[in-house]
């Protein structure tokens, strides 16, 4: 099963759920993650870990329509390209986004 983790920041990701993230792996399933930004200690920990890392542009605290509009657009692209069997969300704007 492909799995793909959203969030709102790379270091969040591997913080807060990087325990997850290898207990998906070790249940055999395939994991991606996505999140805004870049961050070069996130990027080497998903690079080891073989989980591939996309870029979605995202305003965590912003309120600007045109920004979200990015976001979906992006987000749909994304669902589209790696068609994850199931999305794993957290934080209120991914939360929001991945229920769209």
């Amino acid at each position: 099963m492909h799995i793909l983790i959203l969030g709102n920041d790379p270091k969040s990701l591997v913080n807060f759920r990087g325990p997850l993230i290898e207990a998906m792996q070790a249940a055999g399933h395939r994991v991606s993650a996505a999140a805004s930004g870049h961050d070069a200690k996130a990027g080497a920990w998903f690079q080891a870990r073989a989980v591939t890392y996309h870029d979605v542009p995202m305003e965590r605290a912003g309120l600007n329509p045109f920004s979200d509009w990015r976001t979906l657009t992006r987000l749909k692209r994304l669902m589209r390209e790696a068609a994850p069997d199931m999305l794993f969300a957290y934080t209120i704007k991914p939360v929001v986004y991945g229920l769209i």
